[in-house]
């Protein structure tokens, strides 16, 4: 039990989780800074087509810079990996100080009991590889 008032009853900050969360922050800190290269595309690298998340980084870049067209043709699929992303990295750094269920935890339950979620996520990746490869 800690001093203050709001520490009690809070569960204490899990300390693999604080470290996983810390790491993957700084290697995309370090990353956006050009410190760290990002990583290669292992399917590109090994097969030599564009995966369905190739041109995602670019998009994403697009779009914060304000052209929204250019991060589409980048790659269509940038605004569902933005989202995943953003949901898992919150939910590492709920995991942090908070149990049970996180919200991303149940949000993924609820996405993959639905398969008209799982089918459109199927589909627009099938459709984003088809784009990738023959379009361009």
């Amino acid at each position: 039990m800690g001093i203050f008032s709001d520490q009690i009853g809070r569960p204490p900050v899990r300390a693999a989780a604080l470290a996983a969360a810390s790491a993957v922050t700084v290697i995309l800190g370090l990353c956006a800074l050009r410190v760290l290269p990002w990583p290669g595309c292992p399917f590109f690298k090994y097969l030599r087509l564009a995966c369905p998340m190739c041109g995602t980084t670019r998009a994403v870049i697009f779009f914060l810079r304000g052209d929204p067209g250019a991060a589409f043709a980048a790659n269509p699929l940038w605004w569902l990996w933005l989202f995943w992303s953003a949901v898992s990295f919150a939910d590492l750094w709920h995991r942090v100080v908070r149990s049970g269920d996180t919200f991303g935890q149940k949000l993924l339950a609820r996405a993959m009991r639905n398969r008209w979620v799982k089918g459109g996520h199927l589909a627009a990746s099938l459709l984003a590889l088809l784009y990738g490869n023959l379009a361009k």
